[in-house]
């Protein structure tokens, strides 16, 4: 049988690719080359994809077997590279595997094995990553002799197995070993067979049960360069540690000790006696609580450990710390190499923080976090530590280190109302860059307070203070800041005595302010002109902005504006000037509700040529309804339709309203003109000071008489004569009592006014008469307004009711009227004038 047959079926091949004599095969091909007689020994045959039986082929010399339901080990050929068959069902590791002197990478992991035999990693010299984890393996599993033609394995994997104690015999002879993640156990103990390790720099311990850790635990180790190491032996340990368990380990440079549940901080730091007169980078001690947490109070004694440990950055937060020795570190060569400080999230409350301060005088310190150690109010700390006496006025300095940077000091309250009312706050402090003192309910914004810094602070974080009152210049001494963060301070009252922007003047380097939930509206035109070069990030989140602020155009440079979460409803023509006018701006709106009515389609429309300056444009949504702002762009022609017929029906039914209401006001002014212009009258004629005679008062006139000028020889020489001869009255008419230079319809009005009884003869060209008609609306006006039953109606002319206007119809019923008699009879005359007299009269 041709020698390839043999070499494919032994490898359970599903499929090959293969070049023979230089020409690529077919599957076919391969069939019937592997068949053929006359195929020359010596031939080049290389194999370029190869797909074992249920694994895959990821690269050349690559085989992902995982999860593939494998009991036994199969075939690969000499050229693999890396197999990964963990998940799989194996329970013995045998011979399979020798001979694959190209295998660098094997992965066992979450198998069932519980042998290997002595030969199973023969010959696999370049074998570098072996994962043995979450198997079965036991003391026995693993043979002196398992890996010793393996000695190039660099980092090795057998944790979660059953081994008890560890297989040293087989594990020392790997002296190339760098990386080890091993199994700890109740008794563990790491001995002198581990010495061989001597360059095992890492070292990782999972806990497979609670155990102890005594001075011996890790001795064989004392050799093995491992400069980190990470104790996560949360929940697992019994107590008493033996404070010298570390003395082994001699080149260690950090160390990360989390004991919780099972021991505290004095536990963990009773550990750093094994480490004394050592240089370390760091030492991490934080978040080691008991169950139940009683606060810990430091005494001298378990500080002592750390006083000879040269350590550049201690991490003591989150380990309910109620008290430390401070005074037992100054001195001390841990005074002088500390560089970084972390005691926040610790219980120091009853003002006990303020002796972390003196943390700031270590020579070398350069950044310290006392956050979030005395969240509630205090009122006791500053005055029990600053004796003012009577005097009124106090100056605090402090000259801090070259080397300090950073300060955290947020979330402890720190204002008292018991403080003295005038303090200066000066700070010395040349290389302080970061300050963090937010959430800490200072009042030093109010101008009874004054803080000169003399330093160079590029970030500042002074949110959560009370700013109520605000000194607009009490930053202006900072003028090296870059990121101003000041939420939630009030600054919608405190800057309202900001009347001449002089808010953040002078700080010309200012990159990036945050002042999102200050309840802020407005801004003075000139915030923001001392950083118009400068300013690159503006963030007004979480206030009560309706527009963009327009004090923003005095910037030049700025490329983010965000005003998520206010009261923007649309963009007025002035915001899309102030965005237009930025070529690479971003500004953030969501969180505003925005009109999406047509009334809002310019705005709109806007944003949508303009989606690119909006970053978050997707999420705007509509006031009264679940769309969004895209919804509506995304079918921007069906809702410029929309608008636009809404637009003119509108129109149509406003321009209707509009006729029909001028219509229903002409008909109105013609049919009621005449009391329109009988209260105009009136009014006009109170304005010029002109009181009707009131009911107490004697009238000028017993009689207006009211006719036409071609009845007036009738009028003058009869009815005039006889009623001021014979019946002795007082008569007024236009001819004789109109005052020359008045308007007519004022003497009128002041005639009917002025007279008891108004008297109108009726003629044919009477009727005929504008004025007297006019005279005749006036006074039924004047009749109907002052309820006077003053009329008398002389009709001397013989007219028609249909013929008579309808001002007089209305009336007719209502007036006394007379007939003048037309046959000459001295006993009808008599009965005319007896019946005018009478009506004169009463």
């Amino acid at each position: 049988m041709n020698p390839l047959s043999n070499y494919t079926a032994s490898l359970n091949l599903r499929r090959v690719t293969l070049y023979y004599d230089d020409v690529i095969l077919s599957h076919n091909d391969v069939m019937q080359c592997m068949h053929k007689p006359n195929l020359r020994r010596g031939t080049q045959v290389h194999v370029l994809e190869l797909e074992l039986m249920n694994c895959t082929q990821t690269q050349n010399g690559v085989f992902d077997c995982s999860d593939r339901g494998f009991h036994t080990l199969p075939k690969f050929p000499s050229w693999t590279k890396f197999v990964n068959l963990s998940g799989n069902y194996i329970e013995s590791i045998d011979s399979s595997l020798s001979g694959l002197q190209y295998l660098s990478i094997l992965n066992l992991a979450n198998n069932r094995i519980e042998d290997i035999s002595s030969d199973a990693f023969s010959d696999l010299v370049e074998l570098q990553i072996l994962d043995l984890s979450d198997n079965r393996l036991v003391f026995e599993s693993l043979q002196n002799e398992t890996f010793s033609t393996a000695r190039s394995i660099t980092q090795l994997f057998i944790q979660n197995n059953r081994y008890d104690p560890y297989p040293a015999g087989a594990l020392s002879v790997l002296s190339s070993l760098s990386t080890l993640y091993i199994d700890v156990f109740d008794g563990f103990q790491f001995g002198e067979e581990f010495l061989s390790l001597r360059n095992l720099s890492k070292i990782e311990f999972i806990p497979r049960n609670k155990f102890s850790l005594r001075n011996k635990s890790f001795s064989g180790l004392s050799n093995s360069p491992i400069k980190y190491l990470d104790l996560q032996f949360s929940g697992m340990l019994y107590l008493p540690i033996d404070p010298y368990v570390l003395s082994p380990i001699r080149y260690l440079h950090g160390i990360n000790i989390n004991i919780r549940l099972s021991a505290n901080i004095k536990d963990a730091l009773s550990m750093m006696n094994g480490l004394r007169n050592m240089d370390m980078e760091y030492i991490r001690a934080n978040g080691n609580l008991k169950t139940v947490s009683v606060p810990v109070i430091l005494e001298e004694e378990d500080m002592l450990p750390l006083l000879s440990i040269c350590v550049r950055s201690l991490d003591l937060s989150d380990n309910d710390i109620s008290a430390f020795p401070f005074q037992t570190f100054f001195g001390s060569r841990f005074s002088s190499c500390l560089q970084t400080l972390d005691v926040g999230d610790n219980n120091i409350n009853g003002g006990n923080y303020i002796p972390f301060l003196q943390y700031l005088f270590f020579p070398n310190i350069i950044r310290l976090d006392f956050s979030n150690m005395n969240p509630v109010p205090r009122c006791s700390t500053l005055k029990s530590n600053i004796k003012t006496g009577t005097i009124p006025r106090l100056q605090v300095s402090m000259i801090l280190p070259n080397t300090l940077t950073t300060i955290n000091g947020s979330c402890n309250y720190m204002y008292s109302t018991h403080e003295p009312p005038y303090i200066t706050f000066i700070f010395h402090a040349p290389g302080l860059t970061v300050v963090d003192l937010s959430e800490t309910g200072i009042r030093f914004c109010d101008p009874a307070w004054n803080i000169t810094y003399h330093t160079d602070i590029r970030e500042l974080d002074i949110s959560g203070w009370h700013c109520q009152i605000l000194n607009p210049l009490f930053l202006s001494t900072i003028t090296t800041l870059e990121i101003l963060t000041f939420q939630r301070s009030h600054l919608s009252e405190g800057l309202r005595s900001d009347t001449k922007g002089k808010f953040l003047s002078g700080i010309t380097s200012l990159k990036m302010v945050d002042l999102s939930g200050n309840g802020l509206s407005y801004f003075n035109n000139h915030t923001f002109t001392d950083q118009s070069h400068s300013l690159q990030s503006i963030i007004l989140d979480n206030n009560d902005f309706d527009h963009i602020p327009y004090c923003i155009f005095n910037t030049i440079n700025l490329q983010t504006l965000s005003l998520k979460n206010n009261k923007i409803s649309k963009l007025s023509k002035s915001d899309m000037s102030i965005v237009k006018s930025y070529r690479n701006i971003r500004i953030e709106l969501n969180g505003n509700r925005f009109d999406c009515s047509c009334l809002a389609l310019d705005s709109i429309k806007w944003m949508m040529s303009n989606v690119y300056k909006i970053a978050d444009f997707d999420k705007l949504r509509c006031q009264d309804s679940s769309m969004t702002i895209k919804n509506i762009t995304d079918r921007m022609r069906a809702f410029e339709l929309q608008c636009v017929s809404a637009f003119w029906l509108k129109l149509s039914a406003t321009c209707l309203v509009l006729l029909l209401s001028f219509g229903v006001i002409v008909v109105l002014l013609l049919r009621y003109r005449v009391a329109l212009e009988y209260f105009y009258l009136r009014a006009r004629m109170f304005l010029s000071r002109y009181r009707p005679l009131s009911e107490s008062q004697a009238y000028t006139y017993d009689a207006f008489l009211s006719y036409s000028n071609r009845d007036s020889d009738w009028v003058i020489n009869v009815l005039y004569s006889h009623l001021t001869i014979n019946l002795n009255k007082q008569v007024c008419f236009h001819d004789k009592d109109f005052q020359v230079g008045h308007w007519i319809s004022d003497e009128i009005i002041r005639c009917i006014d002025e007279s008891r009884k108004v008297i109108f003869i009726v003629t044919h060209h009477f009727l005929e008469s504008e004025w007297t008609t006019y005279e005749l609306e006036m006074a039924r006006m004047h009749a109907f307004r002052s309820e006077r039953n003053g009329l008398i109606i002389i009709m001397k002319d013989k007219v028609p009711i249909k013929s008579m206007p309808n001002t007089l119809k209305k009336i007719w019923w209502r007036v006394v009227c007379l007939e003048l008699p037309h046959e000459q009879s001295s006993d009808s005359e008599s009965l005319f004038w007896s019946k005018l007299k009478h009506a004169l009269e009463n």
